[in-house]
């Protein structure tokens, strides 16, 4: 009988992101073969979760400051040592219980420290990393031990290779989305049916998670002052029960119907039954409006997403809000303007293509380890 191979994914609850990449990568390995046992856990970062949240909201300028000064001045072994305060015991005990032949992540804290506990142990488990900013990754995500890289652009790839990474271990694959994103087999109307949304208005869906919360109130009261005809709005609030509850109380206060939604266990199908996305620009959302073949309207960006909205414009997958340019325009200009719409369509429908098959090529990496 032959033995099966063990892949390892560590992940950590940092939202949506991470374990979406990853589980769209377990799937996609799941169909290319059947002789694989799978083990997926999770390290516990909940004090570095509520620093980081603590420093974006009320010390955004030191943040970004230290990103980009650990990208630029730190070494990658001082890097090593500061990630190790936050993940190496951990990552250790996971990686020493389960002993895989290969360990695939998406977090900096474990690709720079799983090699490094190879090593130590003197284990022969191999080291896969995804990229997962894919226009202004940190270094730490480039760790010259890692026995693969995975990235999904040029751009990102180029980084790659400034941080002396060798071409023959990176691979561009593009951004890995889960398959539901992509699949476009039920009506818009089938959808909203089943979400007992209007089948006829255009809908505008709103996503806020603890990180944006204040603009989606925000956006709410510009298109409720703008008085835009024949919408309704959807939002998805993620972990903000502040924002859950702001919403549910002020339905009232506006003139379209509004859809708050915490939690949802069918994003897709909530993405593939609106019209235009506007959230955080973060690198999952943004593909899988892509994906859902939707246009992308960037709210906010965090640092590590700062060439995001760059790539949005460059790509012409959506629009950018300016001072003269608000949300509530944008929304109108979409709604309205059908030879917008279809500018759009094609540019998404390109780009779509071009990602689609990310998952099955990180797969194809992580096999050939």
């Amino acid at each position: 009988m032959v033995k099966k191979k063990r892949i390892l994914i560590i992940d950590a609850p940092l939202g949506g992101g991470h374990k979406s990449i990853s589980d769209s990568i377990v799937d996609a390995l799941q169909k290319k073969s059947q002789n694989l046992e799978i083990i997926h856990e999770e390290i516990d970062v909940t004090r570095q979760q509520f620093l980081y949240q603590l420093s974006i909201k009320h010390f955004s300028r030191v943040y970004k400051a230290f990103y980009q000064a650990s990208n630029v001045i730190a070494t990658p072994s001082q890097i090593t040592e500061l990630e190790a305060v936050t993940a190496y015991k951990q990552t250790e005990e996971i990686v020493m219980k389960v002993k895989p032949d290969v360990m695939v992540s998406n977090l900096p804290a474990t690709s720079l420290t799983v090699p490094k506990i190879v090593k130590k142990h003197g284990l022969k488990s191999k080291c896969v990393v995804f990229v997962a900013d894919p226009f202004n990754p940190h270094r730490s995500f480039f760790n010259p031990q890692a026995d693969h890289i995975c990235v999904a652009t040029t751009a990102s790839y180029t980084i790659g290779r400034k941080f002396k990474i060798p071409s023959e271990r990176l691979s561009i694959t593009g951004h890995p989305i889960r398959a539901q994103f992509y699949d476009d087999s039920k009506s818009k109307q089938e959808l909203r049916d089943k979400l007992r949304w209007s089948e006829r208005l255009f809908t505008v869906l709103i996503g806020g998670s603890g990180e944006g919360g204040d603009k989606v109130e925000e956006i709410l009261k510009q298109i409720n002052e703008k008085d835009l005809k024949r919408i309704q709005v959807v939002c998805m609030t993620g972990r903000n029960e502040k924002l859950y509850g702001n919403l549910v109380s002020n339905k009232d206060r506006y003139n379209f119907p509004l859809f708050p939604y915490k939690f949802v266990e069918n994003p897709a199908d909530l993405l593939h039954a609106s019209d235009v996305v506007l959230a955080k620009a973060g690198p999952n959302i943004l593909f899988e409006a892509i994906a859902a073949a939707k246009p992308f309207v960037p709210t906010h960006h965090m640092e590590q997403e700062a060439g995001n909205p760059d790539y949005i414009k460059a790509s012409g997958v959506g629009l950018l809000k300016n001072r003269s340019y608000s949300f509530a325009d944008i929304v109108a200009d979409i709604q309205s303007d059908e030879t917008l719409q279809e500018q759009l369509r094609h540019n998404i429908n390109r780009v779509r293509t071009e990602h689609k098959d990310a998952a099955e090529k990180i797969a194809r990496v992580v096999l050939r380890m």
